[in-house]
């Protein structure tokens, strides 16, 4: 989860932003063309949310995000290889529609699995998950991220060189669910 523009977030960014900007940087330093890709919540994590049918989400997640996939990514990707424009370049990868993190998973789990619940919790009930404390810490510190980011859509510069996304959100889950199934 990453954006071309921090003040987007509010609660920070995750600690590994900063081992990110540091390495992109040594990349433009050097000479080497590059194109890089700042992702919005990635789709694809509801699945991993999946426990006894149920997905929680944790905090008070009021803002909405532009939702991407993995395969908006390789679209982006494969039109900006050779692509002159694309050339030096980063470029927000957003989903085309901004939704909270509850309407999102209960969209996606609508054609995904139907039979996967969504329940959002507080923060603190991490603490009560059984998980080592730096385990703990980690996942609390992720969906505190996510609590702060008040996204906004800032993908028409990608859009415009890259194309349009091909793929919604329930397109999306429908690909994964076939995936599972062939």
């Amino acid at each position: 989860m990453e954006s071309l523009h921090e003040e987007l977030f509010h609660n920070g960014t995750i600690e590994t932003r900063q081992i990110r900007e540091a390495g992109m940087k040594h990349i433009q330093d050097s000479g080497i063309p590059y194109t890089f890709f700042y992702c919005s919540f990635f789709a694809d994590s509801f699945t991993r949310f999946i426990d006894n049918n149920q997905v929680y989400l944790f905090g008070e997640l009021t803002h909405e995000v532009y939702f991407t996939n993995s395969l908006q990514l390789a679209q982006h990707i494969y039109q900006a290889i050779n692509n002159p424009l694309a050339l030096n370049q980063k470029y927000a990868v957003q989903g085309t529609e901004g939704l909270t993190f509850y309407d999102a998973a209960k969209r996606f789990f609508s054609e995904y699995d139907t039979k996967v619940s969504v329940e959002t919790l507080p923060i603190s009930t991490i603490d009560e998950l059984g998980l080592d404390s730096s385990e703990a810490g980690f996942l609390k510190r992720i969906w505190e991220v996510c609590e702060g980011l008040d996204e906004r859509f800032v993908s028409a510069e990608t859009y415009q060189h890259l194309g349009e996304p091909q793929i919604n959100l329930s397109t999306f889950a429908n690909a994964l669910k076939s995936d599972l199934h062939t």
